[in-house]
């Protein structure tokens, strides 16, 4: 019969195992470098967003005043 705590025991074998393979380290790496670069390309998406936004603040008013 299988009990709850074989289950459990054979469950935290399976995860200690895993945690101890090399080959997981490569993809926790590259997950790493993935996500400092959206980080990186979320910043400069903000700033040049906060650029067009001048620019085209800048074109609405001279529009405005030209009319």
């Amino acid at each position: 019969m299988v009990t709850l705590s074989m289950v459990l025991q054979n469950s935290l074998a399976y995860i200690l195992s895993t945690l101890k393979r090399e080959e997981g380290q490569d993809f926790a790496e590259y997950a790493i470098i993935l996500a400092l670069v959206v980080i990186v390309a979320a910043a400069g998406f903000t700033g040049l967003g906060n650029a067009v936004l001048g620019v085209v603040g800048n074109v609405s008013g001279q529009l405005t005043a030209a009319v």
